[in-house]
């Protein structure tokens, strides 16, 4: 029975069971049945979903309704987003985090989305208007590219029908798109953004947003971010190298981090 307890303890502490769990209570089948109970309208708190859209799997209307969904930047946005601030979120996808912000920031801030995939803009823009109301938004159809040196990037879908990667992220294939590319500090002097807090979701392409684009990320007083290992031409960058970077390099202050999500911001006493 010690043995037992002990065993469990481990399992728990180490995560494993809580992935196991999760899992469980994320099956098809689950999603499919709180689809029909909710009518396709979740709302978690003061944040409604509308999960209508084919596009979105019953897995995925699973997670959304237990609080799986990208926990982790849920979680730190609504500890951590200052609400003072104007927000550019990159990689809105189907706007559940979107949503999560609108909420945080004050009435009559601006938040900028920008999400690659054109199929999941409806949808953004659905969850936008059931949940931003008074915010000042733009939403913004375009790639996240440092690499190519173009103006437009081929997008492939994923396995899931809302998930989507540019070339030169992965070797692809199957389904894809062409989207027009922009960049970090492209949608800040296009819209005239000063002063800003950044969320950034962007499967990998955060590499080079780190590593090129300084004066946009200097004008970020906050970051939320999902960092990607990420492989180039002759290494591979992990996270915790690009941690480094924004704390070494941009002048950022790690404040949070739970994996490979990260809560950065500025001291206020120091420069930018």
């Amino acid at each position: 029975m010690k043995l037992g307890s002990e065993l469990l303890r481990r399992v728990a502490s180490t995560g494993v069971l809580k992935q196991h769990v999760g899992r469980e209570i994320s099956r098809p089948w689950v999603g499919a049945v709180i689809a029909r109970a909710t009518r396709d309208r979740i709302r978690k708190g003061d944040v409604k979903f509308d999960v209508s859209s084919s596009l979105i799997s019953p897995r995925t209307k699973a997670q959304i309704f237990w609080g799986l969904y990208e926990s982790a930047e849920q979680r730190f946005i609504r500890r951590w987003l200052r609400p003072d601030l104007d927000v550019i979120e990159l990689g809105s996808s189907i706007g559940v985090v979107s949503s999560v912000i609108s909420q945080v920031i004050e009435p009559g801030r601006r938040m900028i989305c920008v999400e690659a995939n054109p199929n999941v803009i409806p949808i953004l823009k659905r969850n936008l208007d059931l949940n931003a109301h008074g915010r000042r938004l733009d939403i913004v159809n375009a790639a996240i590219d440092y690499e190519s040196g173009s103006k437009q990037a081929t997008l492939y879908f994923g396995e899931s029908t809302v998930s989507s990667t540019i070339t030169g992220t992965a070797n692809q294939s199957g389904p894809s798109t062409t989207v027009p590319t922009t960049t970090l500090g492209g949608i800040a002097d296009d819209l005239g953004i000063g002063e800003y807090a950044l969320v950034a979701d962007i499967e990998g392409s955060e590499v080079g947003m780190i590593a090129r684009d300084a004066a946009a990320l200097q004008r970020c007083q906050q970051l939320v971010i999902e960092l990607h290992s990420v492989k180039t031409d002759d290494r591979i960058v992990e996270p915790d190298y690009m941690v480094a970077q924004l704390i070494g390099e941009h002048g950022f202050r790690l404040r949070a981090r739970h994996g490979p999500v990260c809560v950065f911001d500025r001291d206020p006493g120091g420069s930018p």
